[in-house]
């Protein structure tokens, strides 16, 4: 495979100083440089667009609300101790965790009124719970029964 597309770039290279004259193998010299060239700017529009995709996924998860990611494993329990000796937490199971990055756009939800940037939001689904914890100030905003709908859990 490799050697059919090494002889076509010999061919390529050793026809380019002439026109469209025919080749002895019966290629027109013309005819291959178009290809080369289609091929060429095709492959610069991939790999283009798969810089700019690639470029835009690291940029949504590195800025989006997400549960624990930018959290080690002993913050996050050390986290859930913390909010543990301010009220009783559920102890079947492991919550998720997410933090608070633009309160403007939670305004409208009655459980983030009173959130900040870097407030943490504890969400135990098993048990159906959310807590909103200012880790600032060591105090719990809100809790809140939320409702889950089938898969996907949603915040009254």
């Amino acid at each position: 495979m490799f050697s059919h597309i090494l002889n076509f770039f010999k061919k390529y290279f050793k026809n380019s100083s002439r026109d469209t004259i025919a080749s002895p193998e019966g290629h027109a010299g013309g005819r291959d440089r178009r290809i080369v060239t289609i091929l060429s700017i095709a492959l610069i529009i991939v790999v283009g667009l798969a810089f700019y995709f690639w470029n835009q996924t690291r940029v949504l998860t590195s800025t989006s609300i997400s549960g624990g990611n930018d959290l080690s494993q002993s913050e996050i329990e050390g986290l859930i101790s913390k909010v543990g000796t301010l009220m009783f937490l559920p102890s079947d199971e492991v919550p998720t965790l997410a933090t608070v990055s633009d309160p403007e756009k939670l305004k409208d939800q009655p459980f983030f009124a009173q959130a900040k940037v870097g407030d943490k939001v504890l969400i135990y689904a098993k048990s159906q719970k959310a807590i909103l914890y200012d880790p600032v100030a060591n105090k719990i905003v809100n809790v809140a029964p939320i409702n889950l709908g089938g898969q996907s859990g949603t915040i009254p």
